[in-house]
C-alpha cells in the first residue's frame, strides 16, 4: 500500500505542519465521502464505490471529510486496517514518516496536520504490487473523537 502525497496535495491542497492544531471541540462532520480513483491514459476517473480493484499503479482510494466551522489547522489520525500484511507499506522503516506500521504489518496509523480548505481534509492511498484482497477499514480521529469509518473491499480484477 502506498500513500500518494502528490495526488493528495493536488486533491486537497497543501498539508501544513508548522502551526499548532485547533481542538475539534463541538465541530461536527457535515459531509464525508470515500472515492476510488482509476488512472488510465485518458486521465483519472473518480467513482464513489466501496469496491477498489486490485490494479497496482492504476487504482487509488481516498476519503474526505468536511467539518463545520471556520477553516483551521487540525491534527488527524487515520488508521488503515488490512486483512493481511501487504508486500510494501509506504513509510515503513522511515523514522520520519508520519505513518507507523503495527499489528503484524496489517495496520498503518498515520498522524498528520491538515489545513482545512472550506472545511475539507482527507487522505489517498494507491494500490501497490503485493497488496491483499478482502475487507479493509479506515477510521479517522480528530482530538480522540472518531469522525468516520470507511469500510471497503479490495477485489481482484477478473
Amino acid at each position: 500500500m502506498r500513500t500518494n502525497r502528490s495526488a493528495l496535495s493536488a486533491w486537497l491542497g497543501a498539508v501544513v505542519v508548522a502551526a499548532p492544531a485547533v481542538a475539534l471541540g463541538q465541530q461536527a462532520v457535515v459531509e464525508k465521502s470515500f472515492d476510488v480513483y482509476l488512472v488510465d491514459p485518458n486521465g483519472v476517473q473518480v467513482v464513489q464505490s466501496d469496491v477498489v480493484p486490485l490494479l497496482p499503479g492504476q487504482a487509488c482510494f481516498g476519503w474526505r471529510i468536511r467539518l463545520d466551522g471556520a477553516d483551521r489547522l487540525i491534527k488527524a489520525t487515520e488508521t488503515l486496517e488490512l486483512p493481511e500484511a501487504p508486500a510494501v507499506w509506504s513509510g515503513e522503516g522511515d523514522e520520519y514518516s508520519p505513518t507507523k506500521i503495527v499489528n503484524d504489518r496489517k495496520t498503518a496509523v498515520t498522524t498528520m496536520f491538515h489545513a482545512l480548505d472550506e472545511g475539507w481534509f482527507g487522505s489517498v492511498w494507491c494500490i501497490a504490487e503485493g497488496d491483499p484482497v478482502g475487507p479493509h477499514t479506515i477510521a479517522v480521529h480528530v482530538d480522540e473523537h472518531l469522525l468516520a469509518e470507511f469500510d471497503f473491499t479490495v477485489e481482484a480484477v477478473r
